[in-house]
């Protein structure tokens, strides 16, 4: 019995004294640079230390916004911190706009506030930022701003839109005066502010004379209205599927939802969706391979009771999905679901090198040696399955001239036919079991005043080896032999091409790693 007491004691002893030993992964004891080098398993026990994932989360943000910051700056001097974008590009001005507030102005016309609390009041002659306002582009507020003062942004006829954060409750006199160009205008633009309290919290500010610019702008609200997610799809070319919960839309009695996608300088706004589960869901199409590494920004609209409504905005990469998925499910469980994303990275960089584009930024530079090692390293072996009389008509009106790949913008076959006229004219294209109808007036000239191309995109990635068969139809005639062709007859051919070996092997090798994936 005085054994087991003993026993008993010292456990108790040695398990005092572990509790007392600091851990190695206390919250606050590592930097954002620290926890990228830990192992997997060392990230998984440095993350159970925090009490829920919104608290790794909220570290974890923190700590890399920290660590980005420290990267543009640079120390001079007594410690005295300045923005190395500044010493390249110096500003136009800087200074104090408010006790707590200070304002910069970088030389391509972006006046940006930062800070909290109550902005000074000016009068249009000691506005220090006044020798500028003719040219001023866009003004950033930040949220924790609580005033507008008076005469701030007079005269900035260029500006169009402009976001007030939630935390604005006065708006002096003149603030937006002479701002003949504003016609946009967000309140609101956090989650914290549902959409029912929106428009009731911009009617409560405080607004001066003056200001009938501000007031006659489209107001849009920040509100409940959000993208719930956003993935992949894997077709001729890349698609990103942004989702929005169907019970969100129903709680608030949102209608005319529309998703605007700002790519690459290009503004494009979805209005149809389909509904999948739970979800409604935009597809953004046609993104390239050699894209992948591009960011795209989602923002979401809707309106209720007569009033617009607007999302946070979601900034998404076909890169930024891939690593993260790579990082998530890196385990030999998921050994196919890592084959394809690494392929997919290889493709977007080969594509890049092939179109000469952002080769400064290969898509797949990023990749470790470990996962680069699951991507597909065995060449493909490859078949021309080309026949041009896989099955025959008499005396045919349309000859079918050769058939190739277009890679610039996406895997898209090209057929070339010669016909003296295409009116009425059909292309039929069989796949697997699918049919697609291409009508002449997608036919586009060719060379020749009687010579044709016909565009043909309907496959998914995991179908590169997949045979197509295409005919030409005058009414439920045929009127030209029946082809069969596949994009491996393409880059069969291509391997030894020295411009096309490299876009072409690492096209097949993701075509077959999406293949297995789905299959």
């Amino acid at each position: 019995m005085k054994n087991l007491r003993r026993i008993i004691t010292f456990l108790m002893v040695v398990a005092l004294l572990l509790c007392c030993i600091p851990s190695v992964f206390a919250a606050t004891s590592l930097t954002y640079q620290e926890y990228l080098k830990l192992s997997t398993e060392e990230q998984i026990a440095y993350r159970a230390t925090f009490s829920s994932n919104a608290e790794f989360r909220k570290w974890y943000i923190a700590a890399k916004n920290a660590y980005e910051d420290a990267q543009d700056k640079i120390t001079i001097g007594d410690g005295n911190s300045v923005d190395i974008s500044d010493l390249i590009n110096p500003p136009l001005g800087s200074g104090n706009c408010g006790e707590n507030l200070s304002w910069k102005l970088s030389n391509d016309n972006v006046l940006t506030i930062t800070g909290t609390g109550a902005m000074y009041d000016y009068t249009a002659e000691t506005l220090p930022w006044g020798e500028h306002v003719g040219s001023i582009r866009k003004i950033v507020l930040p949220d924790g701003i609580s005033s507008i003062g008076a005469f701030a942004f007079t005269g900035c006829s260029n500006v169009t839109g402009i976001s007030i954060p939630a935390s604005v409750t006065v708006i002096g006199n003149h603030a937006f005066a002479e701002c003949s160009g504003l016609n946009n205008v967000i309140y609101a633009a956090r989650a914290s502010v549902s959409a029912t309290s929106s428009a009731a919290a911009w009617n409560k500010i405080s607004i001066g004379a003056g200001n009938e610019a501000l007031t006659g702008s489209d107001i849009t609200y920040a509100g409940e209205v959000r993208i719930s997610a956003a993935t992949l799809a894997l077709e001729h070319n890349i698609s990103v599927l942004y989702k929005v919960k169907k019970a969100t839309v129903a709680t608030y009695g949102f209608s005319d939802l529309k998703l605007v996608i700002d790519f690459n300088g290009t503004s494009t706004t979805l209005t149809e969706y389909t509904e999948d589960g739970e979800d409604y869901v935009f597809r953004f199409r046609n993104i390239a391979p050699n894209q992948t590494n591009d960011t795209q920004t989602a923002t979401l609209y809707a309106t209720r009771n007569g009033a617009t409504y607007v999302s946070a905005s979601r900034e998404y990469s076909v890169a930024t999905y891939c690593y993260t998925q790579l990082d998530r499910y890196n385990t030999e469980a998921y050994a196919e679901f890592r084959t394809l994303l690494v392929d997919l990275l290889n493709y977007g960089a080969a594509a890049q090198a092939y179109t000469n584009y952002r080769t400064d930024a290969l898509v797949n530079k990023e990749l470790t040696a470990a996962q680069a090692a699951w991507g597909t390293a065995t060449v493909p072996s490859l078949r021309d399955y080309t026949n041009t009389k896989y099955a025959t008509v008499e005396d045919p009106a349309v000859k079918w001239k050769g058939a190739t790949l277009v890679l610039q913008d996406a895997v898209t076959m090209r057929y070339k036919i010669q016909a003296n006229n295409i009116e009425g004219l059909t292309a039929k294209f069989t796949c697997e079991g699918n049919t697609w109808y291409i009508p002449a007036s997608q036919f586009k000239p060719a060379d020749t005043s009687d010579t044709y191309y016909i565009y043909f995109n309907g496959l998914n990635a995991g179908q590169m080896r997949s045979l197509v068969y295409v005919t030409i139809y005058d009414g439920d005639t045929a009127v030209s032999n029946t082809v069969q062709y596949s994009i491996e007859s393409y880059a069969s051919g291509k391997t030894t091409n020295v411009e096309l070996s490299g876009i072409v092997t690492a096209m097949m090798l993701y075509g077959d790693s999406a293949y297995n994936f789905a299959n």
